[in-house]
């Protein structure tokens, strides 16, 4: 299990004063302590132990070479990563070679309308602060029926975790909004 809101129980050990060489390497391990013994009874942080067999560890590698293409490259100068490139065919053969799929860059643009999402309907689009994929999300409303929310102290899928007396006011009144919202589209 996972604190209500995890980002700021990982921060809290990261955010410390003088942070250098063994301080810094106890205090990252303490971070991802949150993740992998939050309850403090492993004896060893078992990354392994992260995935659940029944559900594979493969579902959103699969999803992205049907669904979700997304490039992502690297620098190392303008971000904090060793430098990887991306490339589209490379790519497009590891996709084949693992699940027998070829990828459809375009698939998700064409399914929901691109540009044109003004014509979809039903749709909350929800932006977290705190979360980095929000940069790339719908911020504003496109229309009465596909309305963006932002969450203030909310990250990645927190909205979508189960409640937890953490959690921040933004996620709590983000879900009350969701389910008056999908009441009103299923009782149309």
């Amino acid at each position: 299990p996972l604190p209500g809101h995890p980002v700021k129980a990982v921060c809290k050990h990261l955010l410390k004063k003088d942070l250098e060489g063994k301080k810094l390497l106890s205090a990252l391990f303490q971070g991802v302590s949150v993740y992998f013994n939050y309850t403090g009874n492993a004896t060893c942080l078992d990354y392994a132990s992260a995935y659940q067999p029944s559900l594979g560890d493969s579902g959103w590698n699969y999803q992205a070479c049907t669904e979700m293409v997304m490039p992502i490259c690297t620098d190392g100068k303008h971000d904090m990563y060793e430098p990887s490139k991306w490339n589209f065919t490379e790519y497009a053969n590891d996709c084949y070679e693992e699940y027998g799929v070829e990828p459809q860059p375009f698939h998700v643009r064409n399914l929901y309308g691109g540009k044109h999402i003004s014509t979809a309907s039903n749709i909350i689009f929800s932006n977290g602060q705190l979360d980095p994929w929000s940069s790339g999300g719908v911020l504003h409303n496109v229309s009465d029926t596909a309305q963006a929310i932002f969450m203030a102290d909310a990250a990645h899928h927190l909205d979508l975790r189960a409640s937890n007396p953490a959690d921040p006011k933004s996620v709590v009144e983000a879900r009350k909004y969701y389910r008056t919202v999908i009441q009103q589209w299923i009782s149309q």
